[in-house]
């Protein structure tokens, strides 16, 4: 893993917004390969739990509807990783995998 370099500023931001008793919606955009990615990993180790989720990578053919598919995937696919539920093929199917006897 790369060293984290000159991005103290901003975690010191990100971990000071953490500490809110309310909740927030961060967003973390920016030209490409400046250390967005990079920053949410150094972040991620501050937390037992921590989810994060990625746009699709700009295309003029994409539309915002394509763009909240996406991310509706994405909440998804964490969500049944957590609960133990699985995908079926075309939609999502909530039926426990470690069912007790």
């Amino acid at each position: 893993m790369p060293r984290f370099l000159g991005r103290e500023k901003e975690l010191e931001l990100l971990l000071d917004l953490c500490q809110k008793k309310s909740a927030s919606f961060v967003v973390i955009k920016g030209r490409r390969r400046i250390g967005k990615s990079r920053l949410v990993e150094e972040l991620s180790k501050h937390f037992s739990q921590f989810y994060a989720f990625t746009g699709l990578p700009p295309d003029h053919k994409l539309t915002a509807q394509q763009q909240l598919d996406e991310f509706s995937r994405q909440i998804a696919l964490k969500w049944l990783a957590k609960t133990g539920h699985k995908i079926g093929k075309n939609k999502l199917c909530f039926a426990p995998i470690n069912k007790k006897k």
